[in-house]
């Protein structure tokens, strides 16, 4: 078998990537998930696919995504053995269903705020792009800089983008018509993406700038999630942070979803309030919970 068939080593990446969105990752991961019964004797697969999904809860323990993913994969597993994970690719892309629901508001807005990188958000900035001209304002998103990627996306779109240092990004708040993140995950309080989130809400509140979350319904949880891995003091500090001093550096926060004006779905735009019954029906196999909590 050739090294590049084994899917196992790419499932290993996708849990310790810090740049990518919670549904690039999902989807990257359900279709190597999908290729290990074609790659691996029967018993192999099926430890290699029980390996693979908790490795991803344990990487990202603050995207629902990957935590439904892991449910269906062990799920499935136990009912139906590898074979059964072929299916796991049907899934529509529903990122690209979101982007598409949250184009007419972006275009709309002409110029808009986003933060840190989310595929479905910056799927809708490049779709709103082919109908109309868009300033963006970003910031940097460090540790990691994706912020930076997304500009030159934008800007290779055709894009008017600005790049601001994540700590002034909120003082550009007042010069957008509206603030447009995704989300690793919803729960009945809050959403959860990356730290620095928080700050941006709260100023457009006071400014009276709507904030919509880009979200396909497989980023509801019920409950809180952990907050995943600290980026440490090697990740982003120059120069090195002294010796005898604590570093907290969480990578992602929740905020309130009473600063979030609208939730924007495969299904459409809807309140945030109008999320909690779709939460109930939200399940998780006892593997995964326990890995949830360890």
């Amino acid at each position: 078998m050739p090294a590049d068939a084994d899917p196992r080593p790419a499932l290993q990446q996708l849990a310790e990537d810090r740049a990518a969105g919670a549904s690039e990752i999902a989807e990257s991961a359900r279709g190597h998930l999908a290729r290990l019964p074609e790659a691996l004797p029967a018993d192999e697969a099926a430890a290699g696919a029980r390996e693979a999904a908790l490795a991803l809860v344990r990487g990202h323990p603050a995207m629902a995504p990957i935590v439904h993913l892991a449910h269906e994969t062990l799920t499935i597993l136990d009912e139906d053995g590898p074979a059964g994970l072929a299916a796991l690719p049907r899934e529509p892309p529903l990122a690209r269903q979101v982007a598409n629901q949250a184009r007419p508001a972006i275009a709309d807005a002409g110029t808009v705020l986003t933060y840190t990188r989310s595929g479905t958000v910056l799927a809708a900035l490049e779709l709103a792009l082919e109908a109309t001209e868009l300033r963006v304002l970003t910031s940097e998103a460090r540790p990691g800089d994706e912020g930076l990627a997304v500009a030159d996306a934008l800007a290779h779109a055709g894009a008017d983008v600005t790049v601001t240092y994540d700590a002034h990004l909120p003082a550009l708040v007042d010069e957008a018509a509206l603030v447009v993140v995704g989300a690793d995950a919803i729960t009945a309080e809050a959403i959860v993406n990356k730290a620095g989130t928080r700050p941006l809400f709260a100023r457009a509140q006071e400014t009276d700038t709507p904030v919509h979350v880009l979200a396909s319904r497989d980023k509801l949880w019920p409950t809180e999630l952990p907050r995943g891995p600290q980026a440490g003091p090697e990740a982003d500090w120059q120069p090195a942070v002294p010796d005898g001093v604590d570093v907290r550096a969480p990578l992602f926060e929740p905020t309130p979803l009473a600063l979030v004006d609208a939730v924007v779905t495969e299904q459409g735009r809807c309140p945030p309030a109008e999320l909690a019954g779709s939460l109930a029906d939200v399940c998780v196999h006892p593997t995964v919970q326990r890995a949830l909590e360890a």
